[in-house]
């Protein structure tokens, strides 16, 4: 029988191409190392508590109904079951094989007849419809504005296939994690909790947990941590943060609209192109960019979420988009890509060329700096750095791509 991955490298890195099977194997090992999470887990199962849990993935069952996503025994002191859980997971946009789970039931009765442990089969989802129909093809939208669906849609479960069987949302599981964490959590702020996981004094049980639940949210499958006061504190100055930024960029527009590159100047889109984080231009008359049919923006970004506890930052950006095929036609071009090296880009999936700064850079510790002086810095790096991007030589677009 397979036993979940016992490291937790090896389950990180497993089922390249299945986020929910990954998903399955660094679940069974938080179940197996973390005691508390288990607990809770079986709780929202409807299953006694046990002294110890063994996990089992995609087991292939005796009875030959089929390969089961996960199978739990919650072992007493003595080492006899007195839980046993079969369990089949589904991530959002997903649905069953044809007569999924209720092939697997005839299994799980038998076992639990031969050990005498109390049986549930637990249908985990991610979203809405996901238990009542089969979806040839999966798709994975983020589960935020979908846990609500998904909670209904579990109860549904429960209604129509009785006690043996019961639904439950990735979410409720994600829930499960978050407060074994935080109970076995020794610090003052157990709010922390995951800070301290990742560090070199932490257990191995909550570095599990920690991973299983950042797993969770970088794939979209559920979020824990909702607003907190010191959030709701700083509310209002991010309000004004966001009018100081438009006002910064009603500052620098003008600067980049007078530089010139090559013969030409940049003009704004029409309507302006100011959006919330920035501003749109046409690509100077000849240039590459403009040849390849695409734009020209400058706006700010904060740097995407880390696994680490490092402060996310502000940056600064410009850049050109293109559209998807003449960027893939310039991913194709290695003498391109050899231009590119000091600059960021992503040409496979987005089509986009860009530079950044951190917002820092651009102010000083002088309490009396105006808005005009770090405009005026901000327009000189962003007219520097188009002059980079439009210096790259593209060559002629192909015929197709016009």
């Amino acid at each position: 029988m397979p036993r979940s991955y016992a490291s937790l490298a090896l389950a990180a890195s497993s089922h390249a191409n299945s986020s929910e099977d990954r998903l399955t194997e660094l679940y069974a090992l938080a179940l197996e190392e973390h005691e508390g999470f288990a607990s809770r887990v079986f709780a929202l199962a409807d299953l006694p508590p046990a002294v110890k849990y063994e996990a089992y993935t995609q087991e292939i069952l005796v009875d030959g109904s089929g390969r089961l996503d996960l199978r739990v025994r919650g072992l007493v002191l003595d080492g006899e079951p007195v839980s046993l859980l079969y369990a089949e997971h589904k991530q959002p946009g997903a649905g069953f094989q044809k007569e999924q789970p209720e092939k697997y039931l005839p299994s799980l009765r038998q076992e639990a007849r031969s050990s005498r442990a109390t049986p549930r089969f637990m249908v985990v989802v991610g979203s809405g419809d996901d238990t009542d129909r089969h979806v040839p093809t999966r798709t994975r939208p983020r589960t935020r504005r979908r846990v609500a669906r998904a909670d209904k849609e579990a109860v549904r479960v429960d209604e129509r296939r009785g006690s043996l069987v019961i639904g439950r949302t990735w979410q409720q599981i994600a829930n499960c994690a978050e407060l074994a964490g935080r109970e076995a959590d020794a610090g003052e702020d157990k709010l922390d909790w995951r800070e301290r996981a990742e560090g070199p004094g932490a257990s191995a049980s909550q570095r599990v947990l920690r991973e299983l639940l950042w797993y969770f949210e970088e794939e979209g499958y559920a979020v824990t941590n909702g607003l907190t006061a010191g959030q709701l504190s700083i509310a209002v100055q991010a309000v004004e943060l966001e009018d100081t930024l438009r006002d910064l960029f009603d500052a620098t527009t003008p600067l980049i609209l007078k530089a010139r590159f090559g013969k030409h100047r940049l003009e704004t889109v029409r309507g302006g192109g100011k959006t919330v984080r920035g501003v749109d231009f046409k690509p100077p008359v000849g240039s590459w960019v403009a040849n390849w049919r695409g734009g020209i923006w400058f706006g700010y970004v904060a740097e995407e979420k880390s696994r680490s506890s490092t402060p996310r930052q502000l940056q600064f950006q410009v850049g050109v988009w293109l559209p998807r095929k003449e960027a893939r036609v310039l991913d194709g071009k290695a003498t391109f890509k050899d231009q590119l090296k000091p600059l960021k880009h992503d040409l496979d999936d987005g089509g986009w060329i860009w530079s950044q700064a951190p917002a820092v850079k651009f102010v000083s510790d002088d309490p009396d700096e105006l808005l005009d002086s770090q405009a005026t810095a901000l327009g000189a790096w962003a007219v520097s750095q188009l002059q980079k991007i439009l210096s790259l030589r593209a060559g002629r677009p192909p015929t197709t791509a016009r």
